[in-house]
């Protein structure tokens, strides 16, 4: 359980220049003041970047919030074929890394960003944490996260698995309801609603498999 954090001294845009600490956590809410976060790493610059899985327990849109008074990065559902180990305030996203929350800017006075997607239920999802701090007088940061008819709470080792998933396709094309007519689970014929959801999730479909070919 939790997630598994690798703690990296910063130099420049060089957000990761030399590791110096990993390990699981299990609880997704860190203040550590105007020191370093292990004694390996200086308190001026740092980064950590925590990788796993999240369990999505029901079907719905979840809500994800960020406070910080530092830079953070969230990605939800991430293709890890393609993620890159190095934080550089120059690299581009590519196809299936695109964050969920990108609040990389860091002002120095605490703040809130959120953002919400759709996942299905049952499923576990790669999830990528990114954190740093740049000269900044003190350092923190927490991940909140709303699952559907729930309330806000800390990210923790009931949901997070260090093992990182593959990315998990999930469709945003709206379904009609279905149609119960003459006693059937379905009915007995297709709708215009049906036609129109059912090609439109096919190329949904199609588009995440030639965007993900080697």
């Amino acid at each position: 359980p939790g997630l598994r954090g690798e703690y990296y001294q910063s130099r420049g845009t060089n957000k990761a220049d030399r590791l110096g600490h990993y390990c699981s956590d299990t609880y997704m809410d860190f203040d550590f003041g105007e020191s370093g976060p292990v004694p390996t790493i200086s308190a001026d610059q740092f980064s950590i970047i925590w990788e796993g899985g999240l369990v999505a327990n029901d079907t719905g849109h979840y809500e994800f919030r960020i406070s910080t008074p530092n830079g953070a990065r969230l990605y939800i559902n991430l293709d890890p074929r393609v993620g890159q180990r190095k934080l550089n305030d120059f690299n581009a996203p590519l196809a299936g890394q695109q964050a969920l929350i990108d609040d990389w800017v860091g002002s120095g006075t605490m703040r809130e960003r959120s953002a919400r997607i759709f996942l299905l239920g049952g499923r576990t999802y790669a999830i990528r944490f990114e954190f740093f701090k740049y000269f900044d007088k003190t350092a923190s940061v927490k991940l909140e996260w709303k699952p559907p008819h729930g309330i806000w709470s800390v990210i923790d080792y009931n949901d997070t698995t260090t093992h990182r998933p593959p990315r998990v396709f999930v469709s945003k094309t709206p379904f009609p309801a279905d149609d119960h007519s003459l006693g059937y689970e379905r009915g007995t014929s297709i709708s215009p609603e049906w036609q129109t959801a059912t090609s439109g999730a096919a190329v949904e479909a199609a588009t995440e498999v030639v965007r993900r070919l080697p």
